[in-house]
């Protein structure tokens, strides 16, 4: 149903200008210039559906880490750092456990050595929080703001 592709600039430019409604509003991009290059920095792809619409991103590695107090967490390199994305008007409507399965297939085909997956989740966004732990996430560490959960893949 999904498919990864390469961000180009026109997604970019695109992904740069969404905004999502409360309680998600900081996962919102202010579309700048510094959010323009952080999406093309390299470590951003593209998710898009069976009629190549983009449906999302994905994102790995050092653009998925929130090093925020939590260097230490990120020294096990045996999974992956990723970040997901579900377009704003795709949001809510059951595409979530599809759209997360194909980017962690992605990150499997990108780093199949890697043991799993680690992600980081704000605590108010409940819908992704509900989703991870029934896809097999289990917290790795949790401050205030958000956890950092993480999912064997092996």
């Amino acid at each position: 149903m999904f498919k990864m592709c390469l961000m180009t600039d026109e997604y970019a430019e695109i992904i740069n200008t969404w905004k999502y409604d409360a309680p998600y509003e900081e996962y919102s991009f202010a579309n700048n210039e510094s959010d323009f290059e952080q999406i093309t920095s390299g470590y951003y792809f593209v998710i898009v559906d069976e009629n190549d619409e983009l449906s999302g991103f994905f994102a790995i590695g050092p653009a998925a880490q929130n090093v925020e107090d939590n260097e230490e967490i990120f020294d096990d390199e045996s999974y992956t750092d990723i970040a997901l994305g579900l377009k704003p008007e795709l949001t809510g409507k059951g595409m979530g456990k599809a759209f997360c399965e194909a980017c962690f297939s992605e990150s499997k085909t990108l780093f199949p050595e890697d043991r799993g997956v680690r992600l980081c989740v704000m605590n108010n966004n409940m819908r992704a929080l509900n989703l991870y732990e029934k896809l097999g996430f289990k917290c790795i560490f949790q401050n205030d703001n958000y956890k950092i959960m993480i999912k064997d893949t092996n």
